[in-house]
């Protein structure tokens, strides 16, 4: 409500704050419906959570497991290399340990027998072992210093060619006792073979009586290592001698063949990187065909003999890959179970949470009528939610419907407290709303009671002076026509006398009936200021009114205040509640404000009621001070008037006698007349009154 009076600057004030007022009231309420549109359901919350959660978790398990078991992929891989070098370089060392521990028997029992001096049985014995040793190629013996053979094929050399201290085991074993291992060479069958010498010597004469020769083949460590080989993990060992050349190898491709050795300079081999280390350590390093693998390798005893054991990493990415594979395939099925059950938990339990969560937005929009037989009851905690959310809209239908049906008894004037509050029990922060109402109903109750007693009393008294003004008027009228008698008798006496006096009696008429005027001024002036009183009173028990109003909004607001820390506390649940209380709480600020306006305006209606009585009795004064002069004129009047009644002494006191008959009669007669039509005008009035109260119940 806006009051701009033509002139008063306050207004437009009230004007411009409430305009400003409604714009922030209008962001306020588009602020929050916006927030409300862009917020989410706990149901999408939850399964965004749980989507997220669970695929996060899966991913970094999937990536765990893939780099632990890419890791032990590895390691398994390398282990793998360690076992298999292992195993090549332990069985090759068997297999020369025990060929080189024959050749050491074998010439141990030439000397224990003494084989070298007789030749031919030593030709045969050699002959029938090599048979039984297919490892060997042959073996022989030559007699020092005589240079005469035995050789297991009886073989003699043919030729000039072959030149015995050419030969290198001869030169590398003269003087050396010990047994000798020949570099590996290249046989006619393209097969790797080594020589193995020991120079023999008399045990008592130390004498060197000859040489003890026999050519291995290698053929059985070829097969190991070519049996060594993976074909499913790609696992490769072969054997290189100091220069690199390749000795053995499961591929035959890279075998000798034609007399010749493939060296490994001549490949995409690069093993510099796997060389600087120790044996047994593994590194990266490239194979014949040019790929990365993992590489380790060791010696072989008595020998310059390298093993070499490859493993290819491209496997190991291979066999990770199909781990991610596997890993992502189970991924997602396990999130695809995951959602499922997700959707089914959610449609279970959370559904019902949305079904109550619509209802109290129903709620909060003012639909009182909720409907809960649709939502699934699965739990113990959605039954109670379901029992508040129908107990809380019964209560709140049940308070809105005794509010309204009280307030519409009001509005048809019925006010009597038993009616309209006896079928409702407020309970909690709303017994202060009922006991609002019940003080409202009192209150209006108990104003109305008095002011139909002062109507009654009023229209009693009323009748009463009608009566009376009645009975005085007629009284009044019947004088008059006596004295007009009486008058008519004498104004032919009186005549010659009045004539003289007419002028004094004007001036005396005149000067009475400005003190009459004065004494009406007087008294309406006294009924001014009454009626002022009664105003003021009246503003008064208007202002005890409305501080009792303003009393029920601030008790309002801080029932809304309760009701928004409430809602707050219950959460999700209590978010359309709190939009309610916020509501009310508004509501209650308004009443408040406008209250305060309306106490202000009565403050100054109060104030002006004061200045009007002051300025009544500054009137009242003034009508006093005129009455005073009116007496003192009215004094002067009289002298003249004894004096001119000195001069007709006879007609003295009749003349005085008529006159004031007639003024007390004329007096009277004005008196009950007017008293009759206030009375009359009053006793309509107070009937009009009684006919409007009338509609009220107390």
């Amino acid at each position: 409500m806006h009051y701009n009076k033509k002139g008063d600057s306050s207004g437009s004030r009230f004007f411009f704050v409430d305009n400003n007022l409604q714009k922030l009231y209008n962001i306020k309420q588009w602020t929050t419906i916006k927030w409300r549109k862009n917020m989410k359901s706990i149901t999408t919350r939850i399964k965004t959570m749980t989507y997220t959660t669970v695929t996060s978790l899966v991913i970094i398990g999937v990536t765990a497991i893939t780099f632990l078991n890419t890791t032990a992929l590895q390691e398994i891989a390398k282990q793998e290399v360690l076992n298999s070098l292992h195993q090549a370089t332990s069985e090759l060392n068997v297999i020369l340990s025990t060929q080189l521990e024959f050749v050491e028997h074998l010439a141990n029992d030439i000397v224990y027998h003494t084989l070298d001096q007789n030749l031919p049985y030593l030709e045969d014995y050699l002959n029938k072992l090599i048979e039984n040793h297919t490892d060997y190629r042959d073996a022989y013996f030559i007699q020092l210093p005589s240079k005469d053979m035995a050789h297991s094929n009886y073989w003699r050399p043919g030729s000039t060619s072959w030149v015995l201290e050419e030969r290198a085991w001869f030169i590398d074993t003269e003087g050396n006792f010990d047994i000798y291992l020949s570099m590996p060479y290249i046989t006619s069958e393209d097969t790797v073979a080594v020589t193995i010498a020991k120079r023999v010597q008399d045990p008592v004469t130390k004498q060197e009586i000859g040489v003890l020769v026999a050519n291995l083949s290698l053929n059985k460590s070829s097969d190991l290592i070519t049996s060594l080989a993976n074909t499913d993990s790609g696992i490769r060992t072969f054997v290189i001698d100091g220069d690199q050349n390749i000795l053995m190898h499961p591929n035959a491709d890279y075998r000798p063949m034609g007399g010749e050795t493939l060296n490994l300079s001549e490949t995409q081999a690069s093993i510099s990187q796997l060389l600087n280390t120790q044996p047994g350590v593994i590194s990266i390093n490239t194979d014949l065909t040019g790929a990365r693998v993992y590489s380790s390798y060791d010696l072989i005893d008595n020998t310059d003999w390298y093993v070499i054991t490859n493993y290819p990493t491209n496997s190991v990415i291979n066999s990770a890959i199909k781990i991610i594979g596997i890993g992502i395939v189970t991924a997602g099925l396990t999130i695809a179970l995951l959602g499922i059950l997700i959707n089914k938990l959610t449609k279970t339990y959370l559904s019902p949470i949305n079904d109550i969560s619509l209802s109290l937005e129903s709620l909060s929009q003012g639909h009182l009528h909720i409907d809960t037989s649709g939502i699934n009851i699965n739990s113990k905690e959605i039954q109670q939610l379901t029992d508040s959310l129908t107990s809380m809209a019964k209560k709140l239908e049940q308070y809105i419907e005794t509010i309204t049906t009280t307030l519409d008894h009001f509005a048809h004037g019925d006010f009597r407290i038993d009616k309209n509050t006896d079928k409702t029990t407020f309970i909690g922060d709303y017994h202060s709303i009922g006991s609002s109402l019940e003080l409202i109903s009192t209150e209006l109750n108990h104003l109305l009671e008095t002011t139909v007693h002062s109507v009654e009393t009023i229209t009693t008294s009323s009748t009463d002076i009608t009566q009376s003004a009645t009975v005085l008027a007629e009284e009044s009228h019947h004088q008059t026509h006596v004295l007009e008698e009486f008058q008519q008798q004498t104004i032919n006496i009186t005549n010659n006398v009045l004539e003289n006096l007419s002028t004094i009696k004007e001036s005396t008429d005149t000067v009475n009936n400005m003190t009459l005027l004065a004494n009406d001024s007087k008294e309406v002036t006294n009924k001014l200021v009454d009626s002022m009183n009664l105003i003021s009173q009246s503003t008064q028990e208007i202002q005890s009114i409305l501080k009792h109003v303003e009393d029920i909004a601030e008790q309002t607001n801080l029932l809304a205040l309760n009701a928004s820390i409430e809602s707050a506390r219950a959460g999700e649940a209590g978010k359309g509640f709190a939009v309610v209380a916020n509501e009310v709480r508004a509501l209650s600020v308004t009443t408040s404000n406008i209250v305060q306006e309306i106490l202000e305006m009565t403050r100054h209606n109060l104030h002006s009621i004061t200045e009007g009585n002051r300025m009544v009795d500054l009137t009242e004064k003034t009508i006093n001070q005129i009455i005073d002069s009116s007496n003192k004129t009215s004094a002067l009047s009289q002298k003249v008037y004894d004096n001119a009644i000195k001069q007709s002494k006879d007609l003295e006191g009749l003349t005085n006698t008529i006159n004031s008959i007639t003024e007390e009669i004329s007096h009277n007669t004005e008196i009950a007349q007017s008293n009759l039509n206030i009375s009359q005008d009053l006793n309509e009035q107070t009937h009009q009154l009684q006919e409007e109260l009338g509609h009220f119940k107390i």
